[in-house]
């Protein structure tokens, strides 16, 4: 097993415990949050739960391959990309 792999995983196991495994009981409201649940359809001038989180991932996704692509050039050259 990779050192990384073992890393994640002990991370992630350290987290899971120090709150409480909020990742796996906090998941069904996490869904029900971004589904609107909670959201008041009468409210003018927000941006909905879904909304704001596919913004949120889209900008994440997009930094990556930036990130990704230059980190490709620097480590192997021009040819890499």
């Amino acid at each position: 097993m990779p050192l990384i792999v073992l890393w994640l995983v002990c991370g992630s196991l350290f987290f899971t415990f120090r709150m409480n495994f909020i990742n796996i009981w906090g998941f069904r409201h996490a869904i029900d949050i971004a589904l609107g649940k909670y959201e008041q359809p009468n409210q003018n001038g927000e941006i909905s739960s879904f909304q704001a989180l596919s913004t949120a991932l889209s900008a994440g996704v997009g930094l990556g391959s930036i990130g990704g692509v230059a980190f490709a050039i620097s480590i192997g050259g021009p040819g890499a990309a």
